[in-house]
């Protein structure tokens, strides 16, 4: 995919994101073409947070890592 329509649609994707964080407690640590690093949390549940990298946004598979929340690689997945 072209790499100008590629970040168009990164772009037009993470307002998405961004409106949905606000009806959520999810928090964007990053959105910068080709990553998105969101950690999600709810009352009375662990806190995940899911790193995306999609180097040919919308046309190739992303590459999704569950990690703590500081970062660090998830163990294992319950």
């Amino acid at each position: 995919m072209n790499e100008a329509v590629s970040r168009d649609l990164f772009a037009r994707d993470v307002e998405v994101l961004r409106n949905l964080t606000a009806l959520r407690k999810w928090t964007i640590l990053q959105a910068e073409y080709p990553t998105i690093d969101v950690i999600f949390t709810e009352e009375g549940k662990a806190p995940l947070r899911v790193r995306v990298v999609a180097a040919n946004w919308n046309s190739d598979p992303a590459v999704f890592e569950l990690l703590e929340p500081d970062g660090r690689a998830i163990p294992r997945v319950p």
